[in-house]
């Protein structure tokens, strides 16, 4: 099943996203002005890329970048027990969920567990494993009862399930 309404989920933003890096980012302006002046705009661009990019790598697991690497190589039994690997990591770990917004400057309102379920669902159903990728879709469900993305791919699993009839 290739359809690409099972999709993982792009991560959701919620309002304050934006006005929370800007505001990080006048922070940063502010404070290095006394220090590089009119550059201290350009400066803080990159601090900013840095503090950003660079809290992922320490709060997020290598085992999550080689799963949706893998993912998108269609290499999908692989994927999954990358995608395992993570959810084991941030079942240990509530608490980068939790303070992710101050961890890593990210206020999406999807959870990286419900991220990692769901990537291993879509693997799943990929690999030709239907069953299974449902019943973690439907994990998702019960844990995440918000997550849209669990709930299209479950819709569209029992709709293509209903036509095969």
């Amino acid at each position: 099943m290739s359809d690409n309404s099972t999709a993982s989920p792009k991560p959701r933003l919620s309002s304050a996203a934006l006005l929370h890096r800007v505001v990080f980012f006048a922070l940063l302006c502010y404070a290095m002005y006394p220090y590089a002046g009119k550059l201290s705009i350009v400066y803080a661009f990159f601090l900013q890329l840095v503090v950003v990019y660079g809290l992922k790598f320490i709060f997020i697991p290598g085992s999550s970048f080689t799963a949706w690497s893998r993912m998108r190589q269609e290499k999908y039994e692989e994927a999954v027990g990358y995608f395992q690997k993570d959810v084991e990591y941030y079942t240990k770990r509530e608490w980068i969920d939790k303070y992710r917004a101050a961890l890593m400057i990210s206020w999406s309102t999807i959870s990286y567990r419900e991220i990692a379920l769901c990537g291993m669902a879509y693997c799943l159903i990929q690999n030709g494993q239907v069953k299974e990728g449902k019943e973690v879709y439907e994990f998702v469900l019960k844990e995440y009862p918000e997550s849209e993305a669990a709930r299209r791919s479950l819709n569209a699993i029992n709709l293509i399930q209903k036509e095969e009839q």
